[in-house]
């Protein structure tokens, strides 16, 4: 179903993708989230997008300490890069 849901819309599979992981940063997911992660930065997504996926969330559904949660994440599986 998520395949069909993917290739019905005009988003592109990586802005899918980065949506996904603003909702997983809002529900506290972080095997979820890194797995995601993960496979955008595999296909040549910069990090810095990841960061921002987690950054807008904030304020409408997503705390403080979440955004530190997930941009943590977002270093783990950069290894801290920037």
């Amino acid at each position: 179903m998520r395949k069909a849901v993917l290739a019905a819309g005009p988003l592109d599979a990586h802005t899918c993708e980065l949506i996904a992981l603003g909702a997983l940063v809002t529900t506290g997911n972080e095997a979820s989230f890194k797995t995601h992660a993960r496979r955008l930065l595999k296909e040549g997504v910069a990090a810095d997008a990841l960061r921002q996926a987690v950054l807008v969330t904030f304020g409408a559904t997503t705390t403080f300490s979440q955004i530190s949660d997930g941009l943590h994440w977002v270093d783990d599986v950069t290894g801290g890069t920037r």
